[in-house]
């Protein structure tokens, strides 16, 4: 019997070449990788904006957080939403540079599927520019000026003027009070990046608003609504005032956070989306979590008689403001007649509610008002006026120190003038504020920026006033 050897197949490489094509490109479309990253490539970015990257699928997060790296290094948090990785820097990026970020392959999906391809790019990170309302009487428009170069520009142009604005640093947009033709108002939102606005809502009719603040998360923002009362001579005077929240992603219509039939003023959030107002009706500051929905239930609250909310710390465990009491019988400064007030700065420990008193009793007989954390929280900038005779000034200077309230310290000796509205930098080495004249009350306010490092203040603009930092 003859046995012939099989013929081979003319076909079959072809087939083993197209089955491991398949299986290659069946492996490259199920394979995980990175759908987008925010910032991208080249992209400029305010300091203290998250690191964003979006993955096509869920991922081992183990596995991905091990092949990321930042350089230069900065200190922060990592957080997952779905399949997208966020990098939380706990300090600013560094200022007028480039970071490069690189995801390395080997990263795993939740199956176990290596990702083939690694990812690479840089971003710059913007230096900090100063943005004020400009000018004082009159339509007042918001304005940006660069510290590097001196630089001006206008950010908004309405025809009106502006009344307050808000900034959400992280997102690089703020929103803002624009006077309308009839009276009322508009809320308007700006992207400082792309130069985009838009018109999110209307104050009630028959009021005004003010007092804007956006909370953490950038979903919410809080204000103070103020009733308008005809007068005789055909004017409008302001009556009660409560506070309001919007919520910024749902476009609904705003909500009263403060109970009805009370007067409320001042929102302030804290780092952990609380929300602190001053009850005029009560005589306390309350704090309260809106995202409960309307009149929210009392979380907690303290009395305040002078009733002025100054700074949340940045870790949202302390309320600082200023308390006020009375002194009879003595006169400090030229001109000042007893019986005279005194205010020093209280911290209010949220939880456990127990007050002390910051500016402490070698401090004296003195004003302290306007406190404002540092970002790291380790510093406090306040204002301060002596009504000792023997160091009375007639403007409240700023001072600085410690969280605890050791080491203050005078920043100004400018006696005839206020200082107000502090506005620290990111990265916690400078300082905004305005100055008036005490004892010329018709002049224009100025805007000044101090360099701690330095020790030296500059003036910005004269007539500017609500000086914030923007990116």
């Amino acid at each position: 019997m003859r046995f012939e050897r099989p013929r081979p197949n003319p076909w079959r490489p072809l087939a083993v070449a197209l089955a491991l094509a398949a299986l290659l490109a069946g492996a490259l479309v199920l394979a995980p990788r990175v759908a987008s990253v925010s910032p991208g490539e080249g992209e400029q970015i305010p300091a203290n904006a998250q690191l964003r990257i979006r993955f096509n699928q869920a991922m081992d997060r183990t596995s991905v957080e091990a092949r990321l790296q930042i350089t230069p290094q900065v200190a922060g948090q990592v957080s997952w939403e779905g399949e997208t990785l966020v990098f939380a820097p706990r300090e600013p990026w560094p200022e007028g540079e480039q970071v490069q970020v690189r995801l390395a392959a080997g990263a795993r999906s939740r199956f176990f599927l290596p990702m083939l391809r690694g990812r690479q790019w840089s971003f710059g990170v913007r230096r900090p520019r100063v943005a004020y309302l400009w000018p004082n009487e009159g339509a007042a428009n918001l304005y940006a000026r660069s510290l590097e170069d001196g630089e001006t520009v206008a950010l908004t142009d309405e025809a009106f003027g502006l009344t307050a604005y808000a900034v959400d640093y992280s997102r690089a947009c703020l929103i803002y009070l624009a006077r309308r033709e009839d009276g009322g108002q508009d809320f308007k939102w700006l992207d400082l990046q792309r130069g985009e606005s838009a018109t999110l809502a209307s104050c009630s009719p028959g009021n005004r608003c003010r007092e804007l603040r956006i909370d953490p998360s950038g979903r919410w923002l809080a204000f103070e609504q103020v009733a308008l009362i005809p007068t005789a001579d055909g004017q409008w005077a302001e009556g009660g005032s409560s506070v309001w929240v919007l919520d910024l992603e749902e476009k609904a219509e705003a909500m009263a956070i403060s109970p009805p039939g009370e007067e409320a003023n001042q929102p302030r959030w804290s780092s952990q989306g609380l929300l602190a107002f001053y009850n005029q009706s009560r005589q306390a500051i309350w704090v309260v979590q809106p995202q409960q929905g309307p009149e929210p239930p009392r979380l907690q609250s303290t009395t305040s008689r002078l009733g002025i909310l100054g700074d949340w710390s940045p870790g949202g465990d302390f309320l600082l403001f200023p308390e006020v009491a009375f002194v009879a019988g003595e006169s400090f400064g030229p001109g000042e007649e007893a019986p005279v007030f005194f205010s020093h700065l209280i911290r209010w420990s949220v939880e456990s509610g127990l007050r002390q008193d910051l500016s402490g009793e070698e401090a004296g007989l003195v004003e302290d008002s306007a406190p404002a954390y540092s970002p790291d929280g380790g510093w406090i900038a306040f204002a301060r006026r002596s009504l000792q005779e023997v160091s009375w000034t007639q403007g409240r200077q700023l001072w600085l120190m410690r969280a605890d309230g050791s080491q203050a310290r005078p920043l100004t000796a400018a006696g005839r003038y206020h200082h107000l509205a502090f506005s620290w930098k990111g990265d916690g080495q400078a300082l905004l504020y305005m100055r008036t004249d005490r004892q010329d009350l018709a002049a224009p306010p100025e805007i000044w920026f101090y360099n701690l490092q330095a020790d030296q203040a500059q003036r910005i603009a004269v007539g500017g006033f609500a000086p914030q930092w923007i990116p």
